[in-house]
């Protein structure tokens, strides 16, 4: 594995570590319910992480990363996400189809995050 790849391996394991804890602190707190802005800040995360996994799978290819192949690839993982919780009953859609729809966006802020802070760390 080349350097790059490695220290966006790093980031990765740093980010999904922060959002496991915000989201234990947010289920055991309920501040996914007390906080509306709560959701925001995993979704920006979760893109975030997704971002970064899609810079290092380029990486791992010694490829630079690509604004558009994060973003994409963050809003894949997003939909695959929002998929998951409506299959799963977490969600309720078409009723909550705002909420997606903003959780997607987020998602998809955290995409275009990571590819600036991808392109930091291999450069």
């Amino acid at each position: 594995m080349n350097i790059r790849a490695r220290n966006l391996l790093f980031a990765q394991f740093g980010v999904i570590a922060i959002v496991g804890g915000l989201h234990i602190v947010g289920t055991v707190n309920f501040l996914y319910w007390r906080l509306p802005w709560f959701d925001l800040v995993t979704h920006v995360l979760g893109g975030l992480w997704a971002g970064l996994f899609a810079a290092w799978i380029l990486a791992l290819k010694n490829k630079l990363p690509r604004m558009i192949f994060c973003v994409a690839a963050t809003f894949l993982l997003g939909i695959i996400w929002e998929s998951f919780e409506a299959t799963n009953g977490i969600i309720n859609l078409p009723k909550e189809s705002l909420d997606t729809t903003k959780d997607l966006l987020m998602d998809t802020v955290g995409g275009l995050l990571a590819f600036y802070v991808a392109r930091k760390i291999t450069h």
